[in-house]
């Protein structure tokens, strides 16, 4: 991942191959299994403090390069997408159903609604 986001840093463009065999192996015990998880979600958290000022510095690539690092590479698309839904479900829409305001939410919306989002997060 460091190296993938190096290379876009530096205004470099990927080309998927998905015709290349490889040899792969599975980890041999369940604790092998776990160790390889926690790598695997623990390395963007690891890499996202020493590259964060790099990548805004950075005069080399566009404003939306730079937002989809920051968006897509590290888990900022998912905090944002659970900050949201915590915030509608929660804190919006109770309160747009519960109390009679000035701003008026039918409960069938309320529910499509947080249906649609939890779909969208899903997918």
């Amino acid at each position: 991942m460091n190296l993938a986001v190096r290379t876009s840093l530096r205004g470099w463009r990927f080309v998927c191959a998905g015709d290349i065999g490889v040899r792969n192996e599975l980890p041999s015990t369940f604790q092998a299994d776990c160790y390889q998880q926690h790598r695997w979600s623990c390395g963007p958290a690891n890499l996202f403090p020493k590259v964060l000022l790099e990548i805004l510095h950075n005069d080399r690539v566009s404003p939306w390069k730079k937002l989809h690092l920051l968006y897509g590479f590290f888990f900022l698309r998912k905090v944002v997408a659970q900050l949201v839904t915590v915030l509608l479900y929660y804190i919006v829409i109770p309160a747009c159903v519960l109390v009679q305001g000035d701003v008026h939410l039918p409960k069938y919306v309320a529910m499509y609604l947080l249906a649609a989002i939890t779909l969208f997060n899903t997918a």
